[in-house]
Parts: structure tokens; C-alpha cells; sequence
């Protein structure tokens, strides 16, 4: 019988602490740890400044839960932001990006070990570290603008299945325990590679956390049109009900204000999210970029999002059954059969295909952003394929 630590699932006070010298289970049993729901948000130039964020705060009553930045391979990790995070009662999140200088990496590249010196020293400097942590690997690996995407370098989705165990399993053999692993695609959208997550989701016993990533475009482009809120993610909520019993963090979203009611799409938002117990907390991209993303663009769309989440944050919450991690570090080649989800679907009615590149992407260059001054040098931030992504050219 393996001894699995479970004390970090989620970080925090989001988890029951199980302690692993006490605690060991086997595949068949089921040990259930019930979350807190959670409102997370991305703020440019935070956790190097801290003001605007709290005034914010102020304004809607309550504190944000996690905030997260963006990393590259072959980056360090960066251990004095994960602690300004933590140091603020926060939990740190990192996008962490296999592209290096812009190239998105070759899975089978990663999993015949070209890449494991830097894996190795990355989770050595991550047990080092300590404190709860979560990361979020290859984020929206199914959206084409990705540099490490499915279709890049020829990569398959059982490539990336593969490759994702494999990284995990890195941190694994290291005997690292502080870290919530988090698979993090975008919603579906017309013309994906692979329509369905079941082609190349890792597994539970890989994943921690499901992530989504997905906006409300509205008619910000001449080639999009206003969306509610289960049409933008009720058909991949829907189709990860089969294949995880995870829990649902929305890991980046946001609504504009052009072409329809920006706060009732908020207060709907938490009201879906509250009658599906599935979802854990959402991430709200607060930034004015391609349009004000931001929770406080109008003084509507603040105040809907102060009076919807206590309604969100006081519901019912799914249990979360932990992973048993094999022994010793293993690259399966199929991708194993996850319990059945009992939550029922989330309506998907009058949907409209959302753009093909429903995310965004930014590039910053070297010496651009520095550590102390992220709010000063948004402006000089080039576009990139249309992805909220943040990443360093070394």
C-alpha cells in the first residue's frame, strides 16, 4: 500500500490537511476532502504592486483567493513571487508555458528526457520553496495561437497525455508534495484538432484541478457576438463531467460591455457556477486590453459582481477525491478510465460558436517588464496570436 501525501490539494484553508505520515490509500479506496469555493483574479502589475488590487478588494468586500503570473521554459521558478503571493494570503499560481523563446517545445522531445536536467532542477527549486502551490501546465494546449498546442511540432494528443505524466512525474521521483497540478484547456470552439477533452486528458490520477479558460466577446470583433455564460463554457463543462471527478477553476475569464448587459452577465455567471457544484472558483482577467475586461468598467458591472458572489462563494461544493500516484515514476500510454461524474449538465442552449482564437496572447520582450515595475510597461506589451499570455524572451 503506497503512502500518498494529500495535505496540498488545493492550498491552503481550501483543503481537509491530510497528513501523509498518518494516511495511506490504496487505488480503491476514497478519501473526500471538501473545497471552499473561491474567487481568484489576474491584475497586471500585482504582486509587485499591491495598491490597486486592494482598493478593489475594498470596494467589493471580500479578498481574492489565488492570483497567478506566467512563466517559460527554461525559466527558474521564481521563488520571490510565489512568496509576495503567499506573504499577501494568496495562493500562487503559475501558468507555466513550454515554449522556449517563443518555440513551442516537442512532447515526445520532453518525454525521451531532453528536458528532464531542467525539470529536475525546476522541482527541486519548487520542494524547496515549500508552501502551497499551484501550476498550471501547457495552458490551452488546444487552441491553435499556442506555441505548444496540439497540431505544433507534429505534437498528438497522446503526445501530450504523455508528456504531461511525465513532467508531473518529474516532481514526483523529486518527492515533491506542494504542488496542485491543474490542466488548463480552453473552451471549445469551431474547428479544434481534438473536439473532445477525452483524447488527450492525462487522467485523474495526474490532475488535481480542471481548468478552463474562456470570455464573453460580445461585439468586439466584427466576427463575434454576445454570449451568456453557459454558452461560453456549458459544453465543456458538459464534457468533462465524464471523464474527471476533479474540481472546476475557471482559470481565466471576463465579459465586455459592447453588445449586450456586462453585469447581468456577471450575476448570471455566479448563479451558474453556484447551481453547479462542480465549479470551484473562477479567475477574472482584470485588465483593459482588447476591451475593459475589467470587474470594475462600469460602476454596473462592480457592483453586480459584489452583490453575485456571496451567493457563488456560500454554495454547495462537490467533494474531491485525492490521486494515488503510482510509486515510482511511470509514462502509461493510455489514458486511464475515471469514474463517472454524477453533477448534472450545464444548459448550453442558443449557443454561437465563439471566435477561433478565444484567448489572448501577449509577448513581452527582454528587459521590458522588470519585477518592480510590471504596471508601468503594460503599455509597450506587443501582441501575440490574440492569448492573455505573459512570457520573457531570454
Amino acid at each position: 500500500m503506497t503512502q500518498t501525501p494529500f495535505s496540498l490539494l488545493l492550498g491552503y484553508g481550501l483543503v481537509v490537511t491530510l497528513i501523509s505520515s498518518i494516511f495511506s490509500v490504496s487505488p480503491q479506496e476514497t478519501l473526500a476532502a471538501t473545497p471552499t469555493k473561491e474567487i481568484d483574479i489576474f491584475h497586471p502589475g500585482y504582486p509587485w504592486e499591491t495598491q490597486s488590487l486592494t482598493t478593489l478588494e475594498s470596494s467589493l468586500g471580500f479578498k481574492f483567493a489565488a492570483t497567478k503570473w506566467y512563466s517559460d521554459w527554461p525559466d527558474p521558478f521564481d521563488q520571490s513571487t510565489a512568496s509576495l503571493i503567499a506573504g499577501q494570503n494568496k495562493i500562487p499560481e503559475l501558468s507555466w508555458q513550454p515554449q522556449v523563446n517563443g518555440q513551442g517545445v516537442d512532447y515526445q522531445a520532453v518525454v525521451n528526457g531532453q528536458y528532464d536536467s531542467y525539470l529536475n532542477t525546476f522541482a527541486a527549486s519548487v520542494k524547496q520553496y515549500e508552501q502551497p502551490l499551484r501550476i498550471s501546465l501547457a495552458p490551452e494546449m488546444n487552441g491553435d495561437w499556442t506555441p505548444w498546442a496540439l497540431g505544433q511540432n507534429k505534437n498528438t494528443a497522446s503526445q501530450h497525455i504523455a508528456f504531461y505524466r511525465h513532467v508531473v512525474d518529474r516532481f514526483r521521483a523529486a518527492s515533491v508534495t506542494n504542488v496542485s497540478w491543474i490542466w488548463a484547456p480552453n473552451v471549445h470552439y469551431p474547428g479544434e484538432i481534438y473536439p473532445s477533452f477525452a483524447s488527450y486528458y492525462p487522467g485523474d490520477a495526474y490532475v488535481d484541478i480542471i481548468g478552463f479558460d474562456g470570455y464573453n466577446w460580445g461585439t468586439v470583433q466584427s466576427e463575434t457576438a454576445w454570449q451568456t455564460f453557459d454558452q461560453v463554457f456549458g459544453s465543456s463543462y458538459n464534457d468533462i463531467l465524464s471523464l474527471s471527478t476533479r474540481p472546476i477553476l475557471i482559470m481565466e475569464t471576463g465579459s465586455t460591455e459592447l453588445g449586450g448587459n456586462k453585469a447581468a452577465w456577471i450575476s448570471d455567471m455566479f448563479h451558474q457556477m453556484a447551481t453547479h457544484p462542480r465549479y470551484l472558483g473562477v479567475t477574472w482577467f482584470n485588465m483593459n486590453k482588447e476591451t475593459d475586461w475589467r470587474i470594475d468598467s462600469s460602476p454596473a458591472a462592480l457592483a453586480a459582481f459584489k452583490q453575485g458572489a456571496p451567493e457563488f462563494l456560500n454554495s454547495q461544493t462537490d467533494p474531491i477525491i485525492p490521486s494515488t500516484p503510482t510509486p515510482t515514476p511511470t509514462i502509461p500510454v493510455a489514458t486511464p478510465t475515471p469514474p463517472q461524474a454524477t453533477n448534472s449538465p450545464l444548459p448550453i442552449s442558443g449557443f454561437t460558436p465563439p471566435p477561433k482564437n478565444h484567448g489572448h496572447n501577449f509577448r513581452r520582450r527582454q528587459g521590458q517588464i522588470a519585477q518592480v515595475g510590471i504596471a508601468q510597461t503594460l503599455t509597450n506589451l506587443s501582441p501575440y496570436n490574440c492569448r492573455h499570455q505573459f512570457s520573457q524572451d531570454n
